[in-house]
């Protein structure tokens, strides 16, 4: 039987794969549906983008996903629950994530839907702030003198310096 440290890159590179890198996917088939004038596969490919990230995020951090399904409010609470990663983010992103949380999922036109101003820069601004931290943070490197550094706080200050 593996040992749980041999497994890590292995489900890191599935979170990157499957989710990360799908993600991307995902945004740009919104920014493309946006510039077509197509609004509803533009709110639900940000949907799937968002959904997608934050669940590398929790992936990449060993937090559950489970039942989050295209709740993206939800998945963002428990990325904000990680209590080591000061995930955070501006109230107009915040706000434009539970605008997509609202309308995203009505790709059966269920409902009437509406594309807010400048929903594309909303896009592209909240998709910045949430794609920084889908990598893997974590880990430990060893110095010249044998001494464990840990990654997380190195990985961690551009993101708490850094704005859009």
């Amino acid at each position: 039987m593996k040992n749980q440290m041999d497994s890590l890159p292995l489900i890191n590179d599935f979170a990157k794969r499957s989710f990360r890198d799908v993600a991307d996917q995902d945004y740009i088939a919104a920014r493309m549906s946006y510039r077509a004038q197509l609004r509803e596969p533009f709110l639900w490919s940000s949907l799937q983008a968002f959904e997608k990230y934050f669940k590398a995020i929790l992936l990449f951090n060993r937090k559950s996903a489970k039942g989050v399904g295209h709740n993206i409010s939800e998945a963002l609470k428990r990325v904000e629950s990680i209590h080591d990663l000061s995930f955070s983010i501006p109230d107009d992103v915040r706000e434009f994530i539970d605008y997509i949380n609202n309308y995203g999922t009505n790709r059966y036109l269920e409902y009437s839907t509406h594309l807010r101003d400048q929903a594309l820069l909303a896009l592209d601004r909240s998709v910045w702030y949430v794609r920084r931290h889908c990598f893997y943070m974590r880990g430990e490197l060893t110095n010249s003198k044998g001494v464990p550094i840990e990654l997380l706080p190195f990985n961690l200050e551009p993101k708490l310096s850094d704005s859009c």
